[in-house]
């Protein structure tokens, strides 16, 4: 189990480049000379034949000069036409790329709207047991009664889970202005959509000597497996205040029977038991007892995330 912020009095861990030298080979340019050697002709006879060898020579060659003129003048116009071509590609990319950029963004997303609502958040209903005309059992030492008692601890809880914002505190009454039955309890507990129900009561023996200690009953169901929860409060609350632990069981009395939705109630004390009641009564003690119920419920919480 991993609390939250603060830590319980028994120190318990719960539930559950090599530069690579690139040689480069530089082309060395190896200037053999070929010496061409002129072929040594012999002088003819004739010097008119000299010339008529000499002009078709100058024919040849003002006929490569020509061609050449030519393919310049052919290349030079494909080359200038290209770099048209390029140069409109281009500027047409360009226009349309300014063309998108200066069309209007059509949906812009806020990211703190867009977190609004991701986190989801347990709805935890708690129920101070009886309440109005039901007064409950009457401590004959203190003359509190049930309802005031578990009033108290139940406004205690609340004041710290609301500090969570994974969680939501319902509760079924914050005054003694009325009177609900165990059927109506559990009713607008599911009306309000409460993911759990803690119903918050007091114990009582008869016999001679007194009982202590806390104990915590949850409605059997095989969906929501509420005997985990149970037992990690439970141990929580143990491991907060000093208290005897009288352990974990199945109920199936009071708001048990009628509740449609996970359901746990805890038996905080013994109202026939003056220690029990001066304890429930001190601030001091319902700050840690609460804080071990809600400790215990916020690593159930986290455990199932």
């Amino acid at each position: 189990m991993s609390y939250r912020n603060n830590k319980g009095k028994n120190n318990v861990t719960y539930l559950n480049k090599k530069k690579t030298n690139r040689s480069y080979s530089s082309r060395k340019t190896t200037s053999n000379k070929v010496v061409n050697k002129r072929s040594t002709t012999k002088k003819s006879k004739y010097s008119s034949n000299k010339r008529s060898n000499k002009g078709k020579v100058n024919i040849k060659k003002l006929s490569v000069l020509a061609l050449g003129i030519v393919l310049l003048g052919f290349g030079t116009l494909k080359a200038t036409s290209g770099v048209s071509n390029i140069v409109k590609s281009i500027s047409t990319k360009i226009i349309k790329t300014s063309d998108a950029e200066v069309k209007p963004v059509q949906k812009q997303f806020d990211l703190s709207t867009e977190n609004e609502g991701v986190m989801s958040k347990f709805n935890v209903y708690i129920d101070p047991g009886r309440g109005g005309e039901d007064n409950g059992m009457e401590s004959e030492e203190t003359g509190k009664y049930e309802k005031e008692i578990t009033l108290g601890i139940g406004k205690k809880l609340a004041s710290k889970l609301s500090n969570y914002d994974d969680v939501n505190v319902i509760m079924s009454r914050t005054d003694d202005s009325k009177t609900m039955s165990f059927k109506e309890r559990a009713e607008d507990a599911k009306k309000q959509k409460a993911d759990l129900i803690i119903s918050l009561q007091l114990n009582a023996h008869s016999g001679d000597a007194p009982a202590t200690g806390i104990e915590t009953y949850y409605k059997e169901d095989e969906l929501y497996h509420t005997g985990d929860i149970a037992r990690v409060i439970q141990d929580s609350i143990t491991s907060y205040v000093e208290v005897k632990d009288r352990g974990v069981g199945i109920g199936k009395f009071g708001i048990l029977n009628e509740a449609t939705i996970p359901a746990i109630i805890i038996k905080c004390g013994f109202i026939t038991n003056p220690e029990d009641v001066k304890k429930l009564t001190d601030d001091n003690y319902l700050n840690e007892f609460t804080e071990g119920i809600a400790q215990g419920l916020l690593s159930y919480i986290d455990s199932n995330k």
